[in-house]
């Protein structure tokens, strides 16, 4: 059969929230859409979970695998998804009421390669926030959102995409690798010719702290550095004209705040040893693209060349 959407769930040790995940998702959908469960060989009872709900609904598939991270589950759920469109929602998370309609109802009438959102991040039931607040539909490109900087940028969970357009760039989620949206979303923009944002949230983001991203672990800033130099990389043989200059100084800013971030976030000896490994590689990129960079970013980038600590000194 042919879906308009899938929807993917990575699904690993979340067996207090993926109930609520799954029916959130299956009390909005028609035969117009199937859910993908990616079981990535969690020791918990998601995979019995993942089977029962699969015996109830014909348009929802399991595939169990062995662990090989989120981005990987993700990765193996896009290739096996049929929909014309895919949205990846993290089985932590839940769609809020009417979300799969909406969706649905800007895909029929729009030819769109990206439909995006505001998420709800919910942290507990007194501290929610809405992270983009824009007063009615804004239509764009890729390149532009990236240029415009709409914060947060990123975040895989934001973006419902036309299949077609990761298949034939060849986009994927780094393995092994935290924010790995980051890449994922920056080449999936770059590609994009038809996005569409709209002003209202449809996706509740809870906020664990327990989760790896937010449980301090010192594995966050080094998988940055890894992740920049994908983006490098991917700049440098992929993106061409005046793309380049805008592409290289987005690559800086995040360079830099992942420097910053290390500063703020983490004691002494640990950003030390992170600055020894990595301030050669962030000196390297900033002192060959300068010639890229405004007044402000060359400015910045020539202090920290010199003396990065001048830059720290209002950060915490």
């Amino acid at each position: 059969m042919k879906y308009i959407l899938s929807i993917v769930v990575p699904v690993y040790k979340v067996e207090a929230y993926l109930n609520e995940c799954i029916s959130s998702i299956v009390d909005q959908i028609d035969d117009n859409v199937e859910v993908i469960l990616v079981d990535d060989g969690s020791p918990d009872n998601c995979p019995q979970i993942c089977d029962s709900w699969a015996e109830k609904y014909n348009n929802i598939k399991v595939f169990h695998k062995s662990n090989g991270g989120l981005s990987d589950a993700r990765n193996f759920g896009l290739i096996n998804a049929s929909g014309e469109y895919v949205w990846c929602v993290d089985s932590d998370d839940k769609l809020l009421p009417n979300a799969v309609k909406t969706v649905l109802e800007v895909i029929d009438k729009q030819n769109v390669d990206v439909c995006c959102f505001p998420l709800l991040w919910v942290y507990n039931i007194d501290k929610q926030y809405v992270d983009l607040q824009i007063d009615s539909i804004v239509s764009l490109t890729g390149k532009q959102y990236i240029k415009r900087r709409y914060f947060p940028l990123w975040g895989a969970p934001r973006f419902i995409i036309k299949r077609s357009l990761i298949q034939q760039n060849h986009i994927y989620f780094p393995k092994s690798l935290l924010h790995e949206d980051e890449y994922f979303g920056r080449v999936l923009m770059y590609y994009a010719t038809n996005v569409l944002l709209l002003p209202t949230p449809i996706y509740y983001y809870r906020q664990r702290e327990l989760s790896i991203v937010h449980s301090g672990n010192i594995k966050s800033i080094y998988d940055m550095i890894k992740i920049c130099t994908l983006l490098e990389n991917f700049i440098n043989e992929k993106v061409k004209g005046e793309d380049f200059k805008f592409m290289k100084s987005d690559l800086s800013d995040l360079l830099y705040g992942t420097f910053i971030k290390a500063y703020k976030d983490y004691d002494k000896v640990d950003y030390l040893k992170f600055e020894q490994l990595h301030k050669k590689y962030a000196k390297r990129y900033f002192y060959n693209n300068l010639r890229y960079f405004d007044f402000k970013h060359k400015v910045r980038s020539i202090v920290f060349c010199i003396y990065p600590k001048l830059l720290y000194m209002n950060c915490k």
